[in-house]
């Protein structure tokens, strides 16, 4: 679980607020390339580094030569793929459904006093 943990932060502090706008709003003329530039500086040392912790899965940090191999060989549609698969071996599902049960059983609600 310490990976799953390390990696939901990484995602919770990723900056897409400018990439989600214009998707919500359906702009019809936007500079794909200034706009994809701008999110590759923004994010691609943190989404490294979520690739990283995906491929070493363990509560260490991981070693700085696999995040400097990664950083200088990956291309973009590699980094997608790599990424995708640490999404669904993250499959949060488990989780969540463990935490409804133990809400259903009443062991989380709070006691009135």
């Amino acid at each position: 679980m310490g990976t799953l943990l390390k990696i939901s932060k990484i995602l919770l502090d990723l900056d897409t607020e400018e990439l989600i706008g214009v998707m919500k709003t359906g702009e019809k003329e936007v500079n794909i390339l200034d706009l994809g530039a701008k999110n590759i500086v923004k994010n691609k040392d943190k989404l490294v580094k979520m690739i990283a912790y995906g491929i070493v899965n363990s509560e260490k940090e991981p070693p700085k030569d696999l995040i400097k191999f990664l950083n200088e060989n990956l291309t973009t549609k590699e980094g997608l793929k790599l990424m995708t698969l640490v999404v669904q071996q993250m499959d949060v599902s488990p989780f969540l459904a463990s935490l409804a049960s133990l809400k259903g059983m009443n062991l989380l609600a709070k006691k009135e006093t």
